[in-house]
């Protein structure tokens, strides 16, 4: 019996010296939601319909995580109120990069497009990336597709 007790006090000590310890994601990758975020926009011309959302991550030499959303809204225009799609995207990546400023990481680099941006960040180990595109599609229907990245370097113990 006192060798059961003895192997299981050596491996205790031996395993934990021969794995990687991970870093856990970024307090932005584990909160980010793309449709809490449009919700605090509050724009009354977009009605949810849908929101789908995936995810996944490998543990490697580096942790490589990724998350995907997809949300279809209902754009509901009457006379004299019109979705400005331009002016809704302008105003969601300002949004986002105050949720990213707001969770104490770095914004590293940006860029967009009429109908997309994407905001790169950093913190300590970890590299992210924000990707949303935009489209309206069948006429009353506005979808947003986001992927949120993010690597981390694990160290060896």
């Amino acid at each position: 019996m006192r060798r059961i007790y003895l192997c299981v006090v050596v491996i205790s000590f031996v395993l934990p010296g021969c794995s990687r310890q991970w870093e856990p994601s970024t307090v932005l990758y584990r909160s980010f939601s793309l449709q809490s975020i449009i919700e605090r926009m509050n724009v009354p011309e977009l009605e949810s319909v849908t929101g789908d959302y995936g995810g996944s991550e490998s543990k490697e030499e580096t942790v490589r995580r990724r998350r995907d959303f997809n949300l279809t809204y209902r754009i509901k225009e009457r006379e004299g109120v019109k979705f400005d799609q331009a002016k809704f995207i302008h105003e969601l990546r300002a949004e986002v990069e105050k949720a990213i400023r707001e969770s104490n990481v770095r914004i590293d680099g940006s860029g967009s497009s009429n109908d997309t941006f994407s905001i790169d960040y950093s913190e300590k180990a970890h590299r992210g990336w924000v990707d949303i595109v935009a489209a309206r599609v069948e006429g009353n229907q506005f979808k947003l597709w986001g992927v949120m990245r993010e690597n981390t370097e694990s160290e060896k113990k």
